[in-house]
């Protein structure tokens, strides 16, 4: 029997982000399934390695460069990864990636990817060059199915590769009693430093007085839960403080789907929250900082309601008994969506079928 094919991830891994690191325990899973070896390119490839048992290297180095060469087949993602706005060098240090697969020949695909906001001059021609060779690309959503297929980039859509991996994470039963609350500052568009972003910090008392009225109105207590630690931990602990009685706890990808099994409601300003409620059959409020939690929404429909980022107390409460409302026909939403979401797995065994 031959070498098992070696598969590079270039997603977003070691970051930090509970989120991204769902998508690379499934990435890798995907690899492994399909018979091949994956190689993880990440932020702390020491953490990376730990957390999902597999060879990891730093994303922005000579041995990522020397990876990429030796490697039989890519796989551009997961994560929300095409877009242009946190940083002018953004997109080209990931695109330097697919940009390398063509010029060696080996196959690749994109998976879990989501894309946008473009919004710089030259953006589109990138993607396009990048991604015009790829075997398939599956995107989480219409809108960045749009905006590839616009450079002429042949595109999938799928629900995001979270809903295929949820029900192998964590099977056991939890009882809904609290309201699960995982938000973020909101981004705006960053300049020339390579992965700075910049936030603007919401109104806070805005946000303490709306989530006290939810806990009043459906009278079950609340607990905040931070997807990404390091960037959650100070707006979870002011906001708890100023609230009152608030439990506060850090998450990862391996606690994360115990915790959401636990909301009668989760109101969500970090996507896979919601899409990790959503996943378990539990209702879910999310709030617009961004196209991508509105997307989800639609996509799921009853059971899921959007509001506005700065919503009052009685949009918080209507948008809650919106969502429970229609939560009986969230369990058979997130099956389809886990089907649906299948589309990403293939892509990488397609990847590890033509590497072999």
């Amino acid at each position: 029997m031959g070498q098992a094919p070696r598969i590079v991830i270039a997603g977003w891994a070691g970051a930090g982000n509970t989120g991204d690191e769902l998508l690379t325990a499934w990435a890798v899973a995907a690899v492994r399934e399909a018979g091949g070896t994956a190689i993880v390119l990440s932020v702390d490839p020491g953490d990376t390695s730990r957390r999902h048992a597999t060879e990891s290297v730093a994303a922005m180095s000579w041995s990522a460069m020397r990876v990429l060469v030796g490697a039989d087949g890519l796989v551009v993602g997961p994560g929300g990864i095409l877009q242009d706005a946190t940083s002018l060098w953004s997109l080209p240090a990931h695109l330097l990636r697919p940009a390398l697969a063509n010029l060696r020949s080996i196959p690749m695909v994109g998976a879990g990817l989501g894309v946008g906001p473009i919004i710089r001059r030259g953006s589109g021609l990138m993607l396009r060059r990048s991604l015009k060779a790829a075997l398939r690309v599956v995107v989480r959503d219409s809108r960045s199915a749009g905006l590839l297929a616009e450079v002429g980039v042949d595109v999938d859509v799928a629900p995001d590769a979270v809903f295929a991996a949820a029900p192998k994470i964590d099977n056991t039963k939890a009882e809904p009693d609290r309201i699960i609350v995982s938000l973020r500052n909101t981004q705006v568009v960053g300049q020339v430093r390579i992965a700075k972003f910049r936030e603007s910090s919401p109104d806070l008392a805005g946000w303490a007085s709306s989530l006290s009225a939810l806990r009043q109105h459906l009278g079950v207590p609340i607990r905040f839960v931070a997807f990404d630690p390091e960037r959650d931990r100070d707006l979870h602990t002011h906001l708890a403080d100023m609230v009152g009685n608030c439990e506060v706890v850090e998450v990862d990808e391996r606690s994360a789907p115990s915790e959401m099994k636990r909301a009668v409601v989760a109101v969500a300003g970090r996507y896979h929250a919601a899409v990790l409620a959503a996943a378990y059959g539990r209702p879910f409020v999310t709030l617009d900082q961004g196209a991508k939690l509105p997307a989800l929404q639609q996509m799921i429909g009853d059971g899921g309601a959007a509001v506005a980022a700065d919503a009052g107390a009685e949009e918080m409460c209507s948008g809650a008994d919106l969502a429970l409302s229609g939560a009986s026909s969230l369990p058979a939403a997130a099956a389809r969506a886990a089907t649906q979401a299948e589309a990403h797995t293939d892509a990488i065994r397609l990847l590890v079928k033509a590497a072999g």
